[in-house]
């Protein structure tokens, strides 16, 4: 039996094939089915996603050669094929594309961005950012700069500033002069706002006697100025090159004919008073101090002239009113007068003893007494006696005579035949003060004269 000629339950999309005891039905071209039950053959739709689009998408079904085109958001791109066909069997000619990130960073034909701005690549777009020292939307950048600044009072900048603008980046530094130190911020960096950072270089002057950032000797007292201090050495203490020096004067000199009074000290400090006295015989010129000054010198010290002790008056004068005065240097000299005797200070006239008249002889002078400085006196002795010791003296310095007072002595007239002038024929017989003559036995006469007799007698002559 032919199954299909009596109305098989075959589709109308079917084709209905009998077979030996039985029929199939099978769904035309176009159409998919059990063939009892046949639809249009389809594609399932397309899926796209939130990136992609397709077309046409408002179908309920896509039948067989239907083709599909793809598209993706801004930023993205299509990957794999597009379009796409609805082949038999229901299928797409490939599987459905996907929209990947455009890199419009990578894409150099026409830069996206300014040329000073860098481009960041971003899920389904970019960004265009500036660079640094440019600003704007980084499609167009222009460069950042600055105001132009003045140099702070008692400073400079670092590096120094051109008439060309600061731009982003740059960086100023202060120096204040010696003296100053900069307050707050001592750098300022052009930034992204156009602006200095920080705030103005202000240098204000260093107290460096509160800061202790002084080179003050210990010994002086630091005062501040203006960009700058002064160092003051205290009292006693002076100035040599940074330091202070402890005001020490040398041992004071002592001038010619002076002494010096206070000697005891171990150090003179300034204003010490050294005092001095003139030796015996000089008289002070000037004040009788000298005072250690600010130089570590002594101030000028007297002088000591000498004395002339001759000048003085007649009260003061050193000398005996019979002495004659001679000024010497520091002293003077005394010498009495001719005629006087003493040191000088006290002179006495020189008188010498009245001499004696030497028994038997005499004194003789052409002077009376008194018997002054050269007196002289002259000794004789009488006949029969002869002088023993000077003849003479004169009234020495010493105030006593020349030579001592001499004596008159006898004369032994026998001895010296030419004194006694006895006879020949006589004998000599010495007598004080005189002698005899007498002749000898068998001679007569007187003495001087004697004759030779023969006459028996004795006669002598005395004289």
């Amino acid at each position: 039996m032919d199954e299909c000629s009596m109305g098989a339950p075959c589709h109308a999309s079917a084709t209905c094939t009998n077979t030996v005891g039985s029929f199939s039905c099978e769904c035309e071209a176009g159409y998919t089915g059990n063939g009892e039950q046949c639809t249009v053959e389809s594609c399932s739709p397309p899926i796209g996603s939130d990136l992609m689009t397709f077309n046409p998408s408002n179908l309920l079904n896509y039948p067989i050669n239907t083709i599909v085109t793809y598209s993706c958001v801004t930023g993205y791109e299509i990957e794999g094929n597009n379009p796409l066909s609805c082949d038999e069997g229901g299928l797409w000619s490939d599987d459905e594309p996907t929209c990947v990130d455009i890199d419009e960073c990578d894409q150099t034909s026409e830069p996206v961005c300014d040329e000073n701005a860098s481009c960041s690549n971003l899920v389904g777009s970019y960004m265009c950012m500036c660079n640094d020292g440019y600003i704007g939307d980084g499609q167009s950048c222009n460069q950042i700069t600055c105001p132009h600044l003045d140099d702070p009072a008692n400073g400079s900048l670092e590096p120094p500033l051109t008439e060309d603008p600061s731009v982003f980046g740059d960086t100023v530094n202060v120096e204040c002069e010696p003296g100053y130190s900069s307050s707050g911020n001592t750098e300022r960096e052009c930034q992204r706002s156009g602006q200095w950072s920080g705030v103005p270089f202000v240098c204000n002057d260093i107290n460096e006697c509160v800061e202790d950032t002084d080179n003050c000797d210990i010994n002086a007292r630091c005062s501040n100025n203006e960009g700058s201090y002064t160092c003051t050495c205290n009292n006693s203490y002076r100035q040599v090159g940074e330091d202070c020096e402890l005001i020490v004067c040398p041992t004071p000199p002592v001038p010619d004919n002076a002494l010096l009074v206070s000697s005891s000290r171990r150090q003179w400090l300034l204003n010490s008073v050294a005092r001095y006295r003139c030796s015996t015989g000089y008289t002070m010129v000037g004040g009788p101090t000298s005072t250690c000054q600010e130089s570590g010198d002594w101030s000028e010290q007297p002088t000591c002239v000498d004395i002339n002790e001759c000048e003085l008056n007649s009260v003061r004068r050193p000398c005996d009113p019979s002495a004659l005065c001679e000024n010497t240097e520091g002293s003077y000299t005394c010498q009495c007068n001719e005629g006087y005797r003493g040191n000088g200070i006290v002179c006495e006239l020189i008188i010498c003893s009245t001499p004696s008249q030497p028994a038997n002889g005499n004194l003789i002078s052409d002077t009376p007494a008194p018997y002054l400085l050269a007196s002289s006196v002259e000794y004789t002795c009488n006949t029969g006696f002869s002088l023993l010791g000077s003849a003479s003296a004169t009234c020495m310095e010493t105030g006593v005579w020349s030579t001592p007072e001499p004596t008159c002595r006898d004369i032994n007239e026998c001895l010296d035949p030419s004194i006694s002038r006895c006879d020949d024929n006589a004998s000599c017989t010495n007598r004080f003060g005189s002698y005899t003559c007498t002749c000898n036995n068998d001679y007569s006469g007187d003495g001087f004269s004697c004759t030779r007799t023969f006459i028996s007698f004795y006669r002598s002559s005395t004289f």
